[in-house]
């Protein structure tokens, strides 16, 4: 359970919400890589390279 009187995570995580929401929505766009898993970026590699 999160205590109400700490700062959001956002806040704690010294992460501006409007650059959150634009790392969120518009990840492909600003990085250009894949990312998750390693099983799924092994995938990803392999189907690349097809």
């Amino acid at each position: 359970m999160v205590e109400h009187n700490l700062p959001s995570i956002l806040e704690r995580l010294n992460i501006e919400q409007e650059h959150w929401i634009t790392l969120t929505t518009q990840f492909e766009t600003c990085f250009k890589h894949a990312a998750g898993k390693v099983t799924h970026l092994e995938q990803y590699a392999q189907n690349q390279h097809q």
